[in-house]
């Protein structure tokens, strides 16, 4: 979910509330199910209803999608038990019988659409257990899997509403405070809707992609319905914003949702801004074709860091990996020989390196850094980066064996921007990034458009995420005003060492580093990661550190004398490294 959509909220939908705690009273406690301390509250409670709410709604859809799907003759035999009931009492009452035919399809799908709900397990016995696969074991694969979400949702539900303190919270909670929560948790669980329907259609595509194919009918018409939700999802989404008050109490709820998001996107390795997002959107089609990808960008820019966050988040598997250095070579690649020894008797056999381990589990391979290996080894990989899933890889080392290169085998690689800043860093030959097509992705610092004195929001977002707890508080561990200083500096810093020479951001450029056209910074940057470090820093010493003292350690490393001062002249510039009363000199 994008800042934008935040201040883009709808003021005039109207729209009614559901109750609060509908599950009032719950029949019994499912054994397995969990809810996490940071749930057991008003908010994460109707976020829970939320989304039982949108899955019975995605099934009452597809439900209806699968009445179409079938024949007459079907559509007769399934209805029919129905119809006799319905004739049975209009006979009782001297009506003429109801001939199924003469049905409008909506009304026949909203008199054969089961309740869900009522289908559920009402305990954890094996009978009930077994009821229920039965009941959901009859309906298409889609379906199961939705009915499977509602079944966890509602023993959530149970689970939150057997909270005796939980339910006094929501009792005592005023009205119109349930009205903003309700108004901004349907927003922005909208926006994460359309955001996963948009994933499962991606899936669909990649699945055909893998097999080099085109979408069979099944598939084209799951895609049909999964737009059809996302316009469903679209067209309701804050419907419950009805007035200014409760709009502008919805961004408050929004906000804090979406730091939430990002300290959860944080502890899972990088913080998706937007152009995170960007690239994922704009890569994943050819990375689940096997298509390799190239991410180039300065140092601290989260290349790999998004390389593995593709991986293990749309791939579903740990990368393997290989690190770019000058010594770096084809066996710690491909594999090497060992000598065992089996009952006395010496062995040989092949250990496998990361290449071929990769291609044997269909997972992707990080290289790290290519710029970095030596131009032998880069060659041996431009036959490798042609290679797709379904060819089969020769291994030289190991007597000519072959190994079948299963689905989910990807190279990503990233590199530095060639410059003298980078030491051992060579150009890649154009016959190399030919290799990777059109997916070179240029990876810019957060805010790279943003101009000097502009917001950077999306520095900001990665900051909250660092100081966030797992429920979106940002932790008060640094003032407001400072925390955005040093936000408008770090991004001062990014533009500086990229070579930024506009308005505003060339007075932190020496007069030397401007005569010679060289960025103003040389090896120091406050990048994203270095940003995150220092804040951490600040967050885990509970308050025994400021951020100005973290900042004056950080200048005090700074190797480069141009760097060191450079640094020192942003940061002050924002308002740290002030002259404190221990540096004044005496009189």
């Amino acid at each position: 979910m994008s800042e934008d959509s935040v201040e883009n909220i709808p003021e005039d939908e109207a729209g009614h509330y559901p109750e609060v705690l509908t599950r009032d009273g719950p029949d019994f406690k499912p054994e397995n199910a969990e809810a996490a301390e940071w749930e057991r509250t008003p908010q994460a409670y109707l976020e829970v209803e939320w989304d039982y709410r949108e899955t019975d709604r995605a099934l009452n859809l597809d439900f209806r999608h699968y009445l179409a799907s079938l024949t007459p003759a079907e559509l007769e035999r399934m209805s029919q038990a129905h119809i006799e009931q319905i004739n049975q009492k209009r006979a009782e009452q001297g009506a003429e019988p109801v001939d199924p035919s003469t049905i409008a399809a909506p009304t026949l799908a909203q008199m054969l659409r089961p309740d869900w709900h009522a289908h559920m397990p009402k305990g954890d016995s094996e009978k009930d257990q077994a009821a229920w696969q039965a009941f959901t074991g009859q309906w298409p694969e889609h379906m199961q899997i939705n009915l499977e979400g509602l079944q966890e949702l509602d023993n959530k539900l149970r689970i939150l509403a057997s909270d005796e303190q939980l339910r006094r919270e929501v009792e005592d909670t005023r009205a119109e405070k349930l009205e903003v929560i309700k108004a901004g948790v349907d927003f922005f669980r909208g926006d994460k809707k359309m955001d996963e329907l948009a994933r499962d259609i991606a899936k669909i595509y990649r699945t055909a992609g893998e097999s080099n194919r085109t979408l069979t009918t099944s598939e084209q018409k799951h895609i049909e319905r999964l737009e059809a939700q996302q316009a469903e999802v679209r067209a309701n989404r804050g419907k419950y914003i009805t007035t200014p008050e409760i709009h502008a109490g919805a961004r408050e709820v929004i906000h804090k949702l979406i730091n939430r998001e990002r300290r959860r996107d944080y502890e899972r390795g990088i913080v998706l801004t937007d152009q995170m997002r960007q690239i994922i959107d704009e890569l994943l089609p050819s990375l689940v074709q096997g298509r390799p990808a190239l991410l180039v960008g300065e140092t601290g820019g989260a290349k790999t860091a998004l390389a593995e966050f593709i991986s293990r988040v749309y791939f579903g598997k740990e990368p393997e990996f290989i690190a770019g250095y000058g010594d770096v070579n084809s066996y710690q690649m491909v594999g090497k020989t060992t000598l065992e020894n089996e009952g006395g008797t010496p062995v040989t056999g092949f250990a496998y390196g990361p290449l071929v381990r990769a291609m044997e589990s269909g997972k992707p391979l990080i290289l790290d850094e290519i710029t970095a290996m030596p131009p032998e080894f880069l060659k041996r990989l431009n036959k490798i980066l042609q290679m797709r899933p379904g060819d089969k890889f020769t291994i030289q080392e190991n007597s000519g064996h072959e190994v079948l290169i299963k689905p989910g085998f990807v190279i990503i690689a990233t590199a530095n921007e060639k410059s003298k800043r980078y030491k051992g860093v060579e150009d890649l030959s154009v016959e190399f990034q030919n290799r990777f097509g059109a997916n070179i992705i240029r990876v810019h610092y957060p805010d790279n458009d943003v101009p000097f004195g502009g917001k950077p929001i999306e520095n900001e977002i990665i900051a909250r995420a660092a100081l966030s707890d797992s429920s979106g508080e940002v932790m008060p561990v640094i003032p407001e005003e400072e925390l955005e200083s040093f936000i408008r500096a770090a991004h001062i810093s990014q533009q500086v060492f990229n070579g930024n020479f506009g308005d505003g951001f060339s007075e932190y450029v020496s007069p030397e580093q401007m005569v010679d056209r060289k960025p103003g910074l040389e090896e120091t940057v406050l990048a994203p990661r270095t940003m995150v470090a220092i804040l951490e820093k600040v967050r885990d010493s509970y308050g025994k550190l400021s951020l100005d003292q973290v900042l004056r350690q950080f200048v005090e490393g700074i190797k480069s004398e141009n760097d060191r001062r450079q640094t020192r002249l942003i940061l002050e510039g924002n308002g740290f490294l002030k002259p404190t009363q221990d540096s004044q000199p005496n009189p």
